[in-house]
């Protein structure tokens, strides 16, 4: 197919991150050591961090344990370095600050909110107080510099500093030069090519069409009539476009406004390509079928571009055999193929340098509001708004579900007499927008922070309709964050669902602290008391849990899995509200400390599985009841439904069907788990364990004539968790990891006093010294 003036562009949120130099996340644009020829451009590069030789972190609203396209690796990588100092009884310390508190900012061990326009000048003034200046100024943030400053000299070359990918092209300037200047780069802090190529500016396209230089264009899985700052306009400027093409998984408020729309293939079903943060190449292939007549973006690009398009894999194929070994390609593509990665394609570090600066830090900008705008922590920019799991799955830091909210600081709600619920309009400009009220402690006081991802109208059934739009605020010099914004109280109420009703532990002791290198915060106790029941814990196996409170950061990756692993059905917002969320496990979020500016301690709960578990002695038809090997389970075609077992479970961790939730098309039927029961409306439900997994450990050994191996069962929260905070296995197997964790002096039960001797217990969480707090 031949198009005239052809132009193809790839849209997504990350373009818009800086609309002057279309800066993507995390790329470090710095020159080399040697000069740039004058009209050349910087040197672009990838910036990796190299957690296993840091002794401390320092996060200027950086956003590495958030969600984000790194997130696993990247918390797998600072976790392990953090528990490998633990064992030498140090701590890999980390230091925050941010306007809104983020999984980052909640995982530091020392942290201060400060507004965004302060941090670009918080951080250059820290660059001149490394470099011998005295800077002064930023009040309680001014101490914090001091005191960062102090313990970046001491730990030269074994540190990482590093920011956001939501922040300006200045502060990720500033942020290198800080590393460079105390040694970082070349030990923590690494830099290779770039994953991605540098991407031509958004604002081009923008000029392009505004000059009528567009005749053609093709959008390919993306949607900027919704996501495209307002002051763009995206949606009449493609009006002026002859003939508009839009491939994507969805017909969203893009195709609604195109000439075609392409069905795009789900990446389940394509043959693919891509490259980790390192370099290494893997090769993508599709797990099933094609459910629907659609194409890969591959393909569609064959399509525009060839005279004889080609199927996926041959395009695939052709590409890689000219990068492999040419006398024998076929071995090297099986090869390939079956590792899932291609061998010796990760990159090598560059050396290179950052320019200095002698320019001071600027002033610190007059006081007033301002917003930040940010991702939503589970339907990202909107492109998940129709999955009925990630509505329902709770924000990692505000417990809200299935809406968006306008979070302000506790002393900002008190001044402007507000509460969670009431209604408030945000307006810069002509443009405004009218959400809910969260109370968010932790948040700088000047600062309001809005979700992105919701107000959609072309979505589906799930995701139309729910929340305010933050894209009408947004504009293209200055996607991220406005000042100069107005306050205006609406006489809407909304009813906000959340998770979550307690914040803090009111004089509880649910987390744990320990300081590291201090007194044991663990205790047997539970396992210890006397007790009525008979049960012999040596009988069999003993399955039991261990979670580890200090590598949890509370993503929730572990909830979705065991929903998915499951069939746990999705209730729905006016469920949620009644207190009927079907979710087999949870994380609580418990604040410790003033409102200002308290620490943040995440911790999941599933089914415990007492071994002197309450909810056997409830239930009238024995329902629920210990099999040999401790498991505490439901049989659910004997559940009555009396819901006597939750009235006696101290943990709250079991769900009743009220409501047929499970209803749905053949294709969601499809996608279910069919090692798994589907339940029908009436039974009590709660976490198993993955009994199914241990049920085909089993099957397998008895095979192979064998014990069960340590680690060959692994529940779904286990294997879904980023930092390998939970731990599985058999307790009375004396060599498991597990019955090792359950020796570890931070071991502790959950409510262990009730003497339910739970099989699932917890590592207490790491805390700084004392005398270092």
């Amino acid at each position: 197919m031949e198009l005239h003036q052809r132009v193809l562009w790839r849209l997504t949120l990350q373009s818009f991150i800086d609309g002057r130099t279309g800066a993507y996340p995390r790329k470090c644009q710095t020159a080399a050591a040697s000069p740039a020829e004058p009209g050349e451009l910087p040197v672009t590069l990838e910036t990796r961090w190299n957690f296993d030789q840091a002794e401390i972190i320092v996060s200027l609203d950086g956003d590495f344990l958030d969600s984000g396209p790194q997130q696993a690796g990247v918390s797998r990588a600072w976790y392990d370095a953090r528990r490998k100092l633990a064992h030498q009884d140090r701590l890999l310390a980390m230091h925050a600050v941010a306007p809104v508190p983020s999984l980052t900012y909640a995982k530091a061990d020392y942290h201060m909110p400060v507004a965004q326009r302060d941090l670009l000048p918080l951080a250059q003034s820290l660059l001149m107080q490394l470099n011998g200046g005295t800077p002064t100024g930023f009040g309680p943030a001014g101490k914090w510099r001091g005191d960062i400053a102090a313990a970046l000299g001491a730990a030269r070359g074994r540190s990482i500093v590093l920011t956001g990918t939501h922040q300006s092209a200045e502060l990720h300037a500033t942020v290198h030069r800080i590393n460079a200047a105390i040694g970082n780069i070349g030990n923590t802090i690494l830099h290779t090519d770039p994953v991605l190529g540098q991407a031509e500016p958004f604002t081009n396209l923008i000029e392009a069409m505004h000059g009528g230089n567009v005749t053609t264009l093709v959008m390919l899985d993306t949607n900027p009539v919704y996501s495209a700052p307002a002051d763009v306009d995206f949606g009449t400027l493609l009006t002026k476009i002859d003939l508009k093409l839009h491939a994507g998984l969805h017909w969203d408020e893009t195709a609604t406004l195109c000439d075609w729309h392409l069905p795009l293939s789900h990446p389940l079903e394509t043959w693919g390509d891509a490259r980790a943060p390192d370099g290494t190449a893997t090769l993508i292939q599709p797990t099933i079928q094609r459910l629907y007549d659609t194409r890969s973006v591959m393909e569609i690009l064959s399509v525009l571009s060839e005279p004889t398009p080609r199927p996926g894999y041959e395009l695939l194929r052709s590409f890689w055999r000219g990068q492999m070994p040419k006398d024998d390609f076929q071995a090297a593509w099986r090869q390939a193929l079956q590792m899932g990665f291609v061998a010796d394609t990760t990159f090598p570090t560059r050396n290179v340098q950052p320019t200095p600066v002698t320019d001071p830090p600027p002033a610190i900008e007059a006081s007033g509001l301002e917003v930040v705008i940010r991702p939503d922590a589970t339907i990202w920019d909107g492109s998940f708004a129709n999955n009925a799991w990630l509505q329902e799955l709770p924000k990692p830091m505000f417990k809200t579900v299935w809406q968006n909210i306008i979070a302000v600081s506790p002393k900002l709600a008190a001044d402007q007499k507000l509460r969670n619920g009431d209604g408030i309009v945000v307006a810069a400009g002509t443009q405004w927008i009218e959400g809910p009220i969260w109370v968010v402690p932790g948040q700088n006081d000047n600062t309001i922070m809005l979700q992105l991802g919701y107000g959609r109208n072309s979505v589906g059934t799930v995701g139309a309709g729910i929340g305010y739009n933050a894209y009408a605020l947004r504009r293209l010099d200055a996607p991220w964050h406005l000042s100069g914004i107005r306050l205006v109280h609406s006489k809407n109420n909304y009813t906000v669902a959340t998770a979550q009703q307690i914040d803090y532990q009111e004089g509880h002791d649910y987390v744990r602290l320990q300081e590291i290198g201090g007194k044991p915060a663990g205790d047997n106790t539970a396992f210890t008391q006397p007790t009525l029941y008979r049960r012999d814990p040596s009988d069999g196996r003993a399955w039991g849990m261990v979670i580890d409170l200090d590598a949890c950061i509370g993503c929730n990756a572990c909830v979705v899995a065991c929903q998915a692993e499951n069939n746990v059905p999705v209730a729905g917002k006016d469920e949620f509200l009644a207190g009927r969320d079907m979710h087999w496990l949870r994380v609580d979020r418990y604040y410790s400390g003033p409102d200002q500016d308290p620490d943040t301690r995440f911790m999941p709960v599933p089914c415990m599985h007492c071994e002197t578990a309450p909810c056997e002695l409830a239930c009238p038809v024995e329902a629920t009841l210990h099999d040999h090997e401790g498991l505490n389970l439901m049989v659910y075609n004997r559940c009555v439904g009396t819901r006597a077992c939750n009235a006696y479970c101290p943990y709250k961790v079991r769900h009743f069907n009220y409501l047929h939730y499970s209803e749905a098309p053949p294709i969601v039927e499809a996608q279910r788990n069919p090692a798994v029961t589907v339940r029908a409306r009436g039974v009590m439900e709660k976490c198993t364990y993955c009994v199914q997994r241990i049920v085909a450990g089993r099957i397998a050994a008895d095979k192979e004539d064998r014990p069960i191996r340590d680690g060959e069962v692994v529940t779904a929260c286990a294997a879904a968790c980023p930092t390998q905070a939970i731990t599985f296995g058999d307790l009375n197997h004396k060599d498991s990891a597990v019955a090792k964790a359950r020796q570890n002096p931070r071991n502790y039960a959950l409510l262990g006093e009730l003497n339910t001797r739970p099989r699932t217990t917890y590592l207490a969480a790491f805390a700084p010294p004392a005398e270092k707090a």
